[in-house]
């Protein structure tokens, strides 16, 4: 759908107004050429707590 919408000429602000959704966002999926759709997956950051909770050792 972004990429359709970059293709009929809209630029990122308007593609953001018109989905609802942030600009990075945006910018991400059009990075994206589609052949690898996991790959917005796999840039989750990991989750600190398991550093914040004591070791029971």
């Amino acid at each position: 759908m972004i990429h359709q919408l970059k293709d009929q000429g809209l630029n990122i602000s308007q593609i953001t107004r018109k989905l609802h959704l942030d600009r990075k966002t945006v910018r991400k999926y059009l990075r994206l050429d589609g052949s690898n759709p996991d790959a917005v997956r796999c840039s989750r950051r990991r989750s600190t707590t398991t550093r914040l909770i004591p070791d029971s050792g």
